[in-house]
């Protein structure tokens, strides 16, 4: 008779087992996170502020090194102009764009080192974007500037 509801109470387990949905029961509804969330988790975003002597950092993130040189780097206060990384090729900001800020720009180097200010995912137009900033007390420029 043990033996027997034993093998009752295994076999009602099975089924109860059967009939709950897995991912419910994997999860309750937890989400994957996005890959925006993935990408700020893995790399600590920089908070600057603006005091008497100008940008500072005041929390430091994640230190990236520059790979392919033609990121085009203004002042923060001025004309954004955006490279673009798209097959394997990194694209310069319009000239337009360039132009406009040519007084008051520079190319980033080949390992120079910057810090990623915002990370931004647009699924829909697949497209990633990294704001990043360069603090020459960060590549030993002196009197520092930051781009």
């Amino acid at each position: 008779m043990r033996e027997k509801l034993e093998m009752t109470i295994s076999v009602i387990a099975l089924v109860a087992m059967a009939a709950i949905p897995w991912p419910l029961a994997a999860g309750q509804g937890a989400a994957a996170p996005s890959l925006e969330e993935q990408l700020q988790a893995q790399y600590k975003l920089t908070r600057i502020a603006v005091d008497a002597n100008g940008p500072t950092i005041i929390e430091p993130g994640t230190v990236l090194t520059i790979q392919k040189g033609g990121i085009l780097g203004v002042p923060p206060t001025g004309l954004a102009c955006a490279a673009k990384y798209q097959d394997g090729t990194l694209h310069s900001p319009n000239g337009v764009c360039a132009n406009m800020a040519k007084q008051t720009s520079r190319i980033f180097e080949t390992g120079e080192k910057v810090y990623a200010t915002k990370i931004e995912v647009k699924p829909k137009n697949e497209r990633v974007t990294v704001r990043i900033v360069a603090f020459d007390s960060s590549n030993g420029n002196n009197p520092p500037t930051f781009y």
